[in-house]
């Protein structure tokens, strides 16, 4: 299950009074205290204060503590609750800028909080730069958290729906992102091997989790390769590999054709092979789990036992790529490659 995270946050251009611990701090405390979240972060948005304040950082300077001290007053726990200062987390502002060829200008002059502010402030065309791109900004902190929930008032909703949109076209042009799934890998850690694509890496976290609770004992060995990574091995291959046996069945793909490119693909293994890549594994009680359970979980076998010749490739007992439970159950029911699922459609 999805972490349930909550970011909220404050400008530090002032102490904070009673209309705030009305509107908005005293329910941060009870969803704190509520124990319905797994992280909680409060964010001091000083990078931000700036933009409406760059002739008098002091101001934001001077506040951030004072902000601080106010979030312990009425009952912040730091234990339970992260806070922390926006201007120290210097990646916010490098996923801003890449956040920023994503949207438009007349995106940015439609949304109704930021033409309110702009008419309260009095700003009209003198808008700083800088507080222009304020639904960028915050889109970076909202993402950069894996923030789940976001209490805002009514007011700030089209900022939201502008962090949507951002998401949407992001992933729509650069795919899904890579993280490390929560499995025991053979590989250490911090070797990009460990990691996978978003819903490979749940659909795997939840296979592992299965197995465990059957006496089933699995082991992430690789996954996600770079292209450079893939040309290793390929040439490596190719230097091991008599000529002889040239030109049958691939045992490695070559660079650019790799499924473990996408991050989709895991190779798993067990104790009982010694954690090895090898045939072995299909026999053993791991290997036959696997294969009955992964597409539960969205995954197939991608080369299987006597489909060699369809698929190109040898016969991979360990080898599972993510396709989603609907389309992975579909491929094991009717015995079907993926080339020969493609082939019919």
């Amino acid at each position: 299950m999805a972490e349930k995270i909550i970011l909220t946050g404050d400008r530090p251009t002032g102490k904070l009074h009673v209309g705030h611990y009305v509107g908005s701090l005293k329910r941060r405390v009870e969803l704190q205290n509520s124990g319905t979240f797994d992280k909680i972060f409060i964010m001091i948005a000083d990078a931000q204060a700036l933009t409406d304040n760059a002739d008098n950082p002091a101001k934001v300077r001077d506040n951030i503590m004072e902000v601080a001290l106010d979030y312990l007053s009425v009952g912040i726990d730091p234990a339970k609750s992260h806070i922390f200062i926006q201007s120290y987390v210097t990646e916010l502002t490098e996923l801003t800028f890449y956040y920023q060829n994503l949207v438009t200008v007349s995106r940015l002059q439609r949304n109704p909080t930021v033409k309110a502010e702009i008419q309260m402030r009095n700003f009209e065309a003198s808008i700083p730069v800088g507080f222009f791109n304020y639904p960028i900004s915050q889109a970076a902190d909202i993402t950069a958290f894996h923030a789940t929930t976001v209490p805002v008032g009514e007011d700030q909703m089209p900022m939201l729906e502008q962090t949507k949109e951002i998401v949407r076209k992001f992933n729509a042009v650069y795919g899904e992102t890579l993280v490390e799934p929560e499995i025991i890998f053979d590989a250490p850690v911090g070797d990009r091997k460990r990691l996978l694509a978003v819903s490979a890496a749940k659909g795997v976290e939840a296979l592992f989790a299965r197995g465990k609770e059957e006496g089933i004992y699995l082991c992430g060995v690789s996954g996600y390769r770079s292209y450079e990574r893939q040309e290793e091995l390929y040439q490596k291959k190719l230097r091991e590999q008599p000529k002889e046996n040239e030109g049958s069945v691939h045992w490695i793909a070559p660079p650019g054709a790799s499924e473990h490119q996408t991050g989709l693909a895991l190779d798993v293994s067990c104790q009982a092979v010694d954690y090895q890549l090898d045939e072995r594994f299909g026999e053993t009680r791991e290997g036959r789990w696997l294969k009955r359970c992964a597409p539960l979980y969205g995954f197939i076998l991608r080369y299987p036992k006597g489909k060699e010749h369809i698929t190109g490739y040898g016969w991979e007992p360990w080898h599972i790529r993510y396709v989603t439970r609907s389309l992975a159950l579909y491929l094991t029911l009717t015995g079907l490659t993926m080339e020969e699922y493609y082939e019919q459609k």
